[in-house]
């Protein structure tokens, strides 16, 4: 049996009970005015329930609306005790209306080892993503072309399932792309999500740069909490931005929320001095 669901997979009737109660009624009283006379006892009675319930059906949807809309130009204001230039209103509420799923959390691993002139960065994520709403998701991962980016992994399942609910694959039409000028995207199959509905989402990846240089993380999915392993092979130093060097294997935590398009730096550097502590990746 099929039920006829809101865009969040409410039952419509829990969602427009109102609605659909005063259009009941409305139709009702309006029967009931065809068969009383004019100026029989219950004429007036219903005439006034019939008057009550037009008004909601036509003019009580316009009020929200109009009130919904003046309560969101100043919600800032609420929130923050300021008001801000409109366009900073309009980008806020263009993200908020936008953010249709998040990651509850977010694991990066990094692994760093010298190719040549060149150094090999290998990078595994895991993380937890919440849908809001019902809606579309999908993976992707771009690079610049500079960053010569290969991509083995992009996979999501349900928590609690072993099925792949979306798998990218270089067989698939929308697979690889060029939206920019030297610049490389990795996309994904979409599939859709219920609200509430939670998933496992891995990546896997790698890039290269030079003995001196950084790799930047740009958040596409609003992240709750985010930690980062730095494993540099033997003779490589790594950095995260905001947190500096740690201990080999160490997993370093970062206590803020990065909402989409911040990011972090990875940064290494081979040393010319050959008195610099070696650091060494501990057996996994």
């Amino acid at each position: 049996m099929s039920v006829w669901k809101t865009k969040d997979d409410e039952n419509v009737f829990a969602v427009y009970w109102l609605y659909l109660v005063a259009g009941a009624v409305a139709g009702a009283t309006f029967y009931a005015l065809y068969i009383y006379p004019e100026h029989g006892q219950w004429h007036g009675v219903f005439e006034a329930i019939f008057i009550a319930a037009l008004l909601t059906l036509t003019v009580d949807p316009f009020v929200k609306k109009r009130v919904a809309r003046e309560v969101n130009k100043d919600i800032f204001y609420h929130v923050i005790g300021f008001r801000l230039p409109e366009e900073m209103q309009d980008s806020l509420q263009k993200y908020l209306r936008g953010l249709k799923y998040y990651r509850e959390s977010l694991s990066i691993t990094v692994k760093a080892s010298r190719i040549e002139d060149d150094v090999l960065i290998e990078v595994t994520e895991t993380s937890q993503v919440v849908a809001l709403t019902k809606c579309k998701y999908s993976q992707s991962l771009a690079f610049e072309d500079a960053e010569h980016g290969r991509v083995y992994e992009m996979v999501a399942k349900r928590i609690g399932s072993e099925e792949k609910l979306v798998e990218w694959s270089t067989k698939q039409p929308q697979a690889v792309g060029h939206p920019e000028r030297l610049m490389t995207l990795y996309r994904g199959p979409e599939a859709t999500l219920k609200r509430g509905e939670k998933l496992q989402a891995f990546f896997k990846y790698e890039l290269r740069g030079r003995k001196a240089d950084y790799w930047v993380h740009t958040f596409g999915t609003t992240t709750l909490k985010t930690d980062v392993k730095l494993l540099p092979q033997d003779g490589i130093q790594m950095f995260a931005s905001g947190l500096g060097a740690a201990k080999i294997g160490e997993k370093l935590e970062y206590d803020n929320v990065f909402i989409r398009g911040e990011d972090i730096h990875i940064r290494w550097e081979i040393p010319d001095d050959p008195m610099v502590t070696v650091q060494r990746i501990p057996q996994m």
